[in-house]
C-alpha cells in the first residue's frame, strides 16, 4: 500500500470520526439547554401590615411566598408543587392559580397560607432542617425537582422557642 493513500484513508476517517463527535455532541447539548429548569426561593412579602398575628386563620395569608423560577429555555405548564424532605411531604400546594404557566427567565409566586407556613415551621423545628426538596409536577405528570432553602425559617423557629421560654 502507497504511503500517501494511507494518509489520505487516515485523514478520510479522521475527518468523519470528527464530524459524528462533533454532532452527537451538539446533540447532547442541545438536549441539556433545552430541559426546565426550575429554581425556587421562600421569602417574606414585605407587606407586614396584613393582620394581627393572633387574629389570623389557618386559610390566612402567612407573609411568606414561594418564588418559581424558570431559569430554562422550556416553558413550564404545572399543575402541583410538593415541598418534601427524605420521604415525609412538608407540604402539598395543589391550587397553583390560574397562570400555571411560567415561561423562559420568568417568575411564578404561591403564597402561602398559615397552615402552609407553619407546616413548614414545624418540619424545620423537628427535623432541624436548613433545607427539602421541591418537587414540580406538569401537566403530563412529569416531575421538575430542585432544592429550597429553608435557614431562615430554620432561625425563626429558634426565635419562636426562646419567645416561648420567656
Amino acid at each position: 500500500m502507497n504511503i500517501e493513500l494511507l494518509v489520505a484513508v487516515i485523514g478520510v476517517v479522521g475527518t468523519l470520526l470528527g464530524t459524528a463527535l462533533g454532532w452527537t455532541l451538539n446533540c447532547v447539548y442541545d438536549s441539556r439547554n433545552k430541559k426546565v429548569k426550575l429554581c425556587y426561593s421562600l421569602q417574606p412579602i414585605g407587606d407586614e401590615e396584613l393582620l394581627d398575628i393572633e387574629l389570623r386563620s389557618k386559610y390566612s395569608a402567612s407573609g411568606y411566598c414561594l418564588h418559581i423560577y424558570n431559569i430554562g429555555q422550556t416553558p413550564f405548564l404545572f399543575e402541583q408543587i410538593s415541598l418534601q424532605y427524605k420521604k415525609t411531604t412538608i407540604n402539598e400546594c395543589v391550587n397553583v392559580g390560574e397562570e400555571k404557566a411560567i415561561m423562559p427567565y420568568k417568575c411564578y409566586t404561591y403564597q402561602l397560607n398559615m397552615q402552609e407556613y407553619d407546616n413548614i415551621l414545624y418540619h424545620c423545628k423537628e427535623g432541624k432542617l436548613k433545607e427539602c426538596n421541591v418537587i414540580a409536577y406538569d401537566l403530563g405528570g412529569r416531575k421538575c425537582k430542585g432544592k429550597l432553602d429553608l435557614v431562615l425559617q430554620s432561625m425563626q423557629t429558634g426565635v419562636r422557642e426562646m419567645r416561648s421560654q420567656v
